[in-house]
């Protein structure tokens, strides 16, 4: 072969690899579509996390999202953060009220993923195809513009979406609160709830200047701490 077609013929092949991959927009619709179909466009659904009550209604781009632990309520509604104590609203601070939004925002966040990662304010690009545990995911990163994308915007996640069932297998995301780190979560215990796909998932650490591209090398390797479980339970779809 001449010496300057081999370098033409192998940048040929690597263009059309890569031509070959979805869009990550494509393959975040696949993945809702496999979770959820239409469902989360109007939602309402309870369930319990840890030592709380969570319930998420969504109807025509208005949202509310309350956590309920005795007589403690907070509320999340697209104009503002609620507390209240029984009958009672409580006045807070606006760094409480922030972490409460964010708290409550982030059990939300990760229930209902992959729903939610087609809004407005992400940015979503392919990386490429990950094989983890014998299977091939498609790995996509997305960030969030600054304008609408909430208060932890600087948040880069990497999610891993089954080539086959297009569903959501892993993530890991690195965040700047608290000082910063990063996090690998592995999904399990995948079941169908009211027609919805839902999971919860084993939450691993690793030191925090890790790049998130080699968190699953990290993970077949049992390298990772495994931090907690996420478990979602008495799941009700209405």
């Amino acid at each position: 072969m001449h010496k300057l077609l081999l370098p033409l013929l192998l940048a040929f092949t690597a263009t059309s690899c890569a031509q070959q991959l979805p869009p990550a927009d494509e393959i975040i619709q696949t993945a809702i579509q496999a979770h959820y179909g239409d469902y989360w466009q109007d939602a309402n659904v309870t369930f319990d996390f840890r030592d709380h009550n969570y319930s998420i209604r969504i109807q025509d781009g208005q949202f509310g999202y309350v956590r309920t632990k005795g007589q403690t309520v907070d509320i999340v509604t697209n104009e503002e953060f609620t507390r209240m104590e029984g009958p009672r609203k409580v006045d807070l601070s606006d760094k409480l009220a922030g972490r409460y939004r964010r708290s409550v925002n982030s059990v939300r966040y990760f229930f209902m993923l992959p729903a939610g990662l087609d809004d407005p304010a992400v940015n979503a690009k392919t990386l490429g195809e990950r094989i983890i545990e014998d299977s091939t995911y498609y790995e996509v990163e997305v960030r969030f513009n600054a304008e609408n994308g909430g208060e932890d915007h600087d948040d880069v996640f990497h999610y891993y979406f089954n080539k086959t069932s297009g569903l959501l297998g892993y993530l890991s995301y690195s965040y700047a609160t608290d000082e910063g780190g990063v996090r690998f979560r592995a999904a399990y215990n995948r079941r169908t709830v009211g027609g919805l796909i839902v999971q919860d998932y084993v939450n691993y650490s690793a030191p925090k200047d890790t790049p998130l591209a080699e968190l699953p090398d990290w993970y077949a390797a049992s390298r990772l701490k495994e931090l907690s479980r996420i478990e979602n339970k008495n799941i009700t779809v209405k």
